[in-house]
């Protein structure tokens, strides 16, 4: 089977993370990349906002955490080059 190439919204991410819900889509989405299923892509401007995003005090993520994910996304994924539109 080939394996579907998705990038992450923010959004998703914090939703998964905050998600009390293990049967969540989003969730089940992160579970997704653990087990080769799906392939995430990202951009060094991608990981910095997930970085930006999930260190906010407000969602309560530890430093190791947002770390953890970041590396995660490198280690599965793969680093896409955007290109500006003309």
């Amino acid at each position: 089977m080939k394996k579907a190439l998705v990038v992450f919204d923010t959004n998703v991410l914090v939703s998964a993370l905050l998600a009390n819900d293990i049967d969540s889509k989003e969730v089940k989405l992160l579970e997704y990349i653990n087990t080769n299923i799906i392939t995430p892509l990202y951009s060094n401007e991608i990981l910095l906002e997930y970085k930006e995003v999930l260190s906010r005090k407000e969602f309560g993520f530890t430093k190791k955490g947002v770390g953890d994910l970041i590396s995660r996304f490198k280690k599965k994924g793969v680093l896409i080059t955007p290109h500006k539109l003309k």
